[in-house]
């Protein structure tokens, strides 16, 4: 290959220069530029390393002036203040463009370094805190809470607004000085760490938490001008529930959205009992809006009524009465059968079984009194002798003149045999005409039947009777053998009774006897009328036995079914009389379901059935004892609410007196007591007009407030827009609250 000329050396060069230009600027236009952002952004963050950097050359230069080193220490401070002026010529022109990006850039260097230490630093102060508490408990606490207030850079006073709302206007002041310190500790190490004037930093992160609490209390006060009434009755409610404030919020906190009761009813079920609480409660009812109160009462009052209606079959004592009456009817309609299907079947063996033991001995009795008799061996006797005789005859020769005589011989020894067949024949019948008799009194047996004889049950009654112990109590032995005579003359010829008279004896003489001796109000010291319806309750037992062993089965059943029942019927009988208390003595109804009342509760679920504890209605009928132990929970809290109430009126007066609803209260007061007469009637003038404005919407929302535990708890709840804002800052986490203040005094600092 030939060499090149200068000249075709030159045009080659310029030529792949041209290409490569043409390259570049196709490759530049395909890719999409940052339009300076992210250059700004970086350059920004490079600050913070040259700060650093800086700073590190001045530490130097000032450990040497104290080594005695003047000039080593003025050459490092030059060698340091040309390196960061160099660094700083190649950063800034990549700023100018985008200042606020670079700041940002900054900042968020500055916050990756000094936001860990400071959180660090404030973790160590928290903990000498906690050591120096040992010696000095109120010293230890303070320091304590300036570590605190160091790791969220003196924002946030980690409370909420209820909290907040209940310390001292010298409380807040004593932990905003806290915040202060912590703030002024925050701050001047951040701008240490970052190479900026520590005194300058520690004054802006002291002011810093003043500043916003400024600023919260200002721009919350203009918020809050529309809130004002509902802000001054929030406060009254929380002064006037005071100590249990807390505790109250709790109850009401936990309330379905269709609770109807007052928030004073609410409250007393969950044991909280502030007086001025109920106090103010009772202003609110007299003298705000009780119409309100009015309808809520009425209505908790007509679902009460309801329940109880509901409970008792009615709601009136008429009502009551013959839905009572009526169920009494129905127990007898359900029971009714089996009681007469037992009786009957007990019947069966005492009507069938005697006739056919009395049929059966007579029976075998005759056939008896026939083979006792001889009456077959005498004709079988007869007619073999007639027979021989008429055999004789055949063999005399004289056999056809003696005709007439072998003719009659003949006839005795037929009618001789015919006798005895019938005699055997009629003593075989009897002997199975007994058997029968017996088969049939045998299968009855075999089914469980057998007579209703009265003389085992009297016997049993006059063992009782003659007992040790009970022969020696004339009212205990007289009732029983009096008993014992009444069945004996009742029983027939057979010694058996009719079932259907020992039940009504059983369920009118006995059921008569025992209610007589239990119903007595004075019993004896010596339980002798207790103990005769014991007895009489015994033999009562007894017939019932008898009657369920003579075939009556299902009689026993019949009894349980029925005594269910009427237990069933008392028992909303017992609801009908609590429905009846409540409407005409509610304070009687509160202790019959106390437990208070048991002979009220006997007399009507049956004397002498041990049935006296209310609580026993708990278990057999659950719910019309929740009906009546509910109303009766609620008239009691009526009762204690009207108590609370009352101790709590002097209280409630003072604290309205105290919180007088006014926007400007003290300015107006001051205004009135004026030297300058302009001043003085224009100040009149304007409480008045505030008084008129302000006093009815404060009244409103207190008033409203007691009408439901939600909304109580939503005025509870209702604080200043200022205390707000504090609470929604203080949840932030430490860091966060630390690294906003960090933020705020880079963002100052650096844009001044």
């Amino acid at each position: 290959m030939a060499e090149m000329t200068i000249e075709q050396q030159r045009a080659l060069a310029m030529s792949r220069a041209r290409a490569r230009a043409a390259a570049a600027k196709q490759k530049t236009q395909a890719k999409p530029t940052d339009d300076g952002f992210l250059s700004a952004l970086g350059a920004g963050a490079l600050r913070t390393p040259v700060n650093v950097l800086s700073a590190g050359y001045r530490g130097v230069a000032n450990l040497l002036d104290l080594a005695g080193q003047p000039d080593l220490a003025a050459k490092v401070r030059r060698e340091g203040e040309v390196s960061r002026k160099r660094a700083m010529a190649q950063i800034e022109p990549r700023t100018q463009a985008r200042p606020g990006t670079a700041l940002a850039g900054e900042i968020g260097s500055n916050l990756m370094i000094t936001a860990p230490v400071i959180s660090a630093g404030g973790a160590a102060i928290t903990r000498g805190g906690q050591a120096v508490s040992q010696a000095a408990p109120r010293a230890g606490q303070v320091i304590q809470r300036v570590g605190q207030a160091t790791r969220t850079g003196g924002l946030g006073a980690g409370r909420t607004a209820a909290q907040t709302a209940q310390l001292s206007k010298t409380a807040r002041a004593a932990q905003l000085a806290q915040r202060v310190a912590g703030g002024a500790i925050a701050g001047g190490a951040g701008a240490g760490l970052v190479g900026q004037d520590i005194s300058e930093g520690a004054a802006f992160g002291a002011g810093l938490p003043v500043v916003a609490s400024v600023v919260r209390r200002l721009g919350g006060k203009v918020v809050d001008l529309t809130k004002m009434p509902r802000l001054k009755a929030a406060q009254i409610i929380r002064e006037a529930l005071g100590k249990d404030i807390e505790k109250a919020r709790a109850a009401f906190s936990t309330l379905s959205p269709d609770d109807k009761r007052l928030a004073e009813q609410v409250l007393i079920k969950a044991g909280v009992e502030p007086d001025t609480f109920f106090g103010l409660a009772k202003t609110a009812e007299q003298q705000i809006d009780p119409t309100a109160f009015r309808n809520i009462l009425e209505g908790q009052a007509a679902t009460r009524e309801a329940r109880l209606a509901a409970a008792s079959g009615g709601g009136t004592a008429t009502e009551q009465r013959a839905a009572i009456e009526s169920a009494r009817k129905g127990v007898n309609v359900e029971t009714g059968p089996l009681r007469e299907a037992a009786l009957e079947r007990a019947n069966v063996a005492g009507d069938v079984v005697p006739p056919a033991e009395r049929i059966a001995t007579l029976a075998r009795q005759r056939a008896d009194e026939i083979t006792a008799s001889g009456f077959v061996p005498r004709m079988r006797g007869l007619e073999g002798r007639s027979q021989e005789q008429i055999a004789a005859a055949f063999q005399n020769p004289e056999f056809f003149t003696l005709g007439g005589p072998i003719a009659r011989t003949g006839e005795i020894a037929e009618g001789a045999g015919r006798r005895a067949d019938q005699a055997m024949n009629a003593q075989m019948g009897l002997r199975q005409t007994a058997r029968d008799m017996e088969d049939i009194v045998a299968d009855l047996a075999a089914e469980g039947m057998q007579p209703l004889k009265v003389a085992p049950i009297v016997a049993e009654i006059r063992r009782m009777a003659n007992a040790p112990g009970t022969r020696i109590s004339t009212l205990q032995r007289r009732a029983l053998t009096k008993a014992a005579s009444q069945l004996e003359a009742v029983q027939d010829a057979n010694g058996v009774i009719d079932a259907r008279d020992l039940y009504q004896f059983r369920k009118s003489e006995l059921g008569d006897i025992i209610n007589v001796l239990m119903s007595a109000r004075n019993q004896p010291p010596s339980g002798v009328k207790e103990a005769a319806a014991g007895k009489m309750a015994d033999v009562r037992k007894l017939i019932d036995d008898a009657i369920e062993n003579a075939g009556g089965v299902g009689f026993k059943d019949y009894l349980t079914r029925t005594r269910q029942g009427f237990e069933a019927v008392n028992r909303q009988e017992l609801a009908a009389k609590g429905a009846q208390l409540a409407k005409e003595n509610p304070n009687e109804l509160i202790k019959v379901m106390a437990g208070e009342r048991p002979q009220m509760v006997e007399d009507i679920m049956g004397k002498g059935t041990g049935q006296y504890d209310i609580g026993g209605l708990a278990l057999a009928d659950p719910r019309r004892y929740l009906a009546l132990q509910q109303s009766a929970d609620e008239l009691a809290t009526l009762n204690r609410m009207a108590d609370l109430r009352n101790r709590g009126a002097g209280a409630a007066g003072n604290l309205m007196i105290k919180e007088r609803p006014s926007l400007l209260t003290r300015g107006l007061a001051a205004a009135t007591l004026s030297t300058i007469p302009s001043l003085r009637i224009g100040a009149q003038g304007a409480e008045q007009v505030e008084r008129s404005l302000m006093t009815p919407r404060v009244q409103k929302q207190l008033s409203n407030a007691f009408l439901s535990g939600q909304d109580a708890l939503a005025l509870m709840n209702q604080y200043p827009t200022s205390l707000a804002a504090s609470e929604a800052l203080s949840k932030l986490s430490p860091g966060m609250r630390n690294a906003i203040a960090q933020i705020a005094r880079q963002y100052t600092i650096s844009g001044e």
